[in-house]
């Protein structure tokens, strides 16, 4: 079985009628933009980038309508770590087609399983996480494969202080669907 690991994330795509975040805040503002790019800075790129295992791709889902001046620091992060490939869509509703696309686009002759991985961009992965997808995927035989990492952390941040709590959380955010290359529906079809 030849297989292929792809993290997404969506960074900030439009969707019809939403404009306030589970917080009650207003999305898509320049305040909204620079918190998210600093919990992207300071958590989730970095705990990409020091993955141990690094045979990955990284699909980051921008909206079309991003900010001109957030465009050289986008894509400033694949000089880092070439294995990201921004993706500008326009809203929501074209993800799970232009997924599957961009994934499609990157798989290598005699790929049999893609891996996808659900990344949220204010969250990080532990070190080793690609590794353990790897180490974990299935048998040939066993067509897909649901992988589901329930041990973890969260921390907030209040005050300007980070507090640290464990987590175990069945169908949290890492989620990881395997599934046949020529029947890629990616981790977002689930419901």
């Amino acid at each position: 079985m030849k297989w292929q690991h792809v993290i997404l994330t969506r960074f900030n795509l439009r969707s019809d009628g939403l404009v306030k975040d589970k917080n009650n805040r207003d999305t898509l503002t320049p305040a909204w933009y620079e918190e998210r790019f600093r919990l992207f800075e300071d958590f989730c790129y970095p705990s990409v980038l020091g993955q141990r295992e690094t045979n990955f791709h990284w699909l980051i889902f921008f909206d079309r309508s991003t900010p001109q001046e957030h465009l050289g620091r986008i894509h400033g992060y694949t000089r880092d770590l070439p294995e990201i490939r921004p993706v500008f869509l326009d809203g929501m509703e074209r993800l799970p087609e232009g997924c599957r696309e961009e994934i499609r686009s990157l798989l290598e002759e005699g790929t049999t399983h893609v891996a996808t991985t659900r990344l949220d961009n204010d969250d990080a992965l532990a070190r080793d996480f690609t590794a353990a997808v790897r180490s974990l995927a299935p048998c040939p035989e066993q067509g897909a494969a649901l992988l589901d990492f329930i041990d973890g952390c969260s921390a907030r941040i209040e005050n300007g202080r980070i507090r640290f709590r464990r987590k175990r959380l069945a169908y949290g955010p890492f989620l990881t669907l395997i599934e046949p290359a020529d029947r890629t529906e990616t981790v977002y079809s689930l419901r």
